[in-house]
């Protein structure tokens, strides 16, 4: 019996280890795609950790230690048991290099997202967002209006969009929509990736002014235009507007009047495309509810439940047309209502 006992115990501390081993689990990451070992990799061929730390000016004995961590936390390599301190690559290394997702991992896991945190236990005591007082700032958005941070987030969130606009392009058929604006769309990448497609099809990319004075160059297409402007005050007018991740950065009654700007400018039988998580309380994804506290903790806001994206909509003047299951984190076609 005693033994029993003493073998939960164990088991009770491994899980117990295992839970909080996120701080240094997230900073090594920072550390794996800053220092791009993933591209070390990408020829394929098995290096030793010496070699690892050679191409990425890093301490051999520092990367050995991170190279053993990787393979066995979330399988980025394997260590050749034959051959001790040998690692190859598997597919899932790839998705950590500068061409995939390193531009996010590094923005969720640099020294300002560790500062961003130390209030989170503010927001979560008094409900309230609390993410700027780490930072010396009134809010969230005055700290991405400093120099290169706006454009750091906007690469950080385009890589992390590259899935589900491959998505969309296969399952949203664009081929009604004469005039498609993309509302916050940043450099213009998911519009103008729809109008190659859609060769009938003109589009707006619509941003803050203040992203466009420092984006560097805007992506170039004889049918795009870039225009600059406040989505809470008025848009361009259209027949299809895109809100890829947007909602989620505000509460309900701001997303309400959002889509309330937007009802002013839509064309008749015109459609909003919204790329969101939604929450299913039946079935909770943790990365769902991992960007859910995120957004608590910036902007008082959440990832909202298809009932909420229903209540938000009605009050707007708008319906829900449908739920596109089939794109990664879901998304809503909603339309004016008769």
């Amino acid at each position: 019996m005693e033994r029993e006992e003493n073998i939960e115990i164990k088991n009770s501390f491994d899980y117990i280890l295992n839970s909080v081993t996120g701080l240094i689990e997230s900073r090594l990451l920072y550390i794996l795609v800053k220092h791009k070992v993933p591209e070390v990799f990408e020829d394929g061929l098995p290096k030793t950790y010496q070699q690892v730390a050679e191409k990425t000016q890093t301490s051999p004995i520092g990367i050995y230690k991170l190279l053993r961590y990787f393979t066995t936390s979330i399988g980025l390599f394997e260590e050749d048991l034959n051959n001790l301190g040998t690692f190859k690559k598997t597919p899932k290394s790839s998705l950590f290099t500068s061409d995939k997702y390193a531009t996010f991992v590094e923005w969720c896991n640099n020294d300002l997202a560790y500062n961003m945190m130390k209030s989170l236990d503010l927001s979560i005591e008094t409900g309230e967002p609390q993410c700027h007082k780490s930072l010396g700032v009134n809010s969230w958005w005055d700290l991405i209006k400093k120099p290169g941070e706006e454009e750091f987030f906007k690469n950080a969130m385009k890589v992390s969009s590259s899935e589900a606009i491959e998505s969309a392009l296969k399952f949203i058929d664009f081929s009604p929509f004469k005039k498609i604006v993309d509302i916050g769309g940043s450099h213009g990448r998911f519009v103008c990736e729809i109008l190659e497609k859609y060769p009938n099809s003109h589009g707006i990319n619509f941003d803050l002014e203040s992203f466009f004075n420092g984006a560097g160059e805007l992506i170039k297409n004889p049918r795009l235009e870039h225009k600059s402007g406040n989505f809470f005050e008025s848009v361009p007018e259209g027949d299809c507007y895109i809100l890829k991740r947007i909602l989620h950065d505000w509460k309900d009654e701001d997303c309400i009047k959002i889509l309330e700007t937007i009802g002013k400018s839509i064309l008749p039988g015109g459609k909003v495309i919204i790329f969101d998580c939604i929450i299913n309380p039946k079935n909770y994804n943790k990365g769902h509810l991992y960007l859910d506290v995120m957004m608590f903790h910036f902007f008082g806001s959440e990832e909202k439940t298809i009932k909420q994206f229903s209540n938000i909509s009605d009050k707007a003047g708008f319906k829900i047309d449908k739920v596109v299951n089939e794109i990664p984190n879901y998304c809503l076609i909603i339309s004016k209502k008769d």
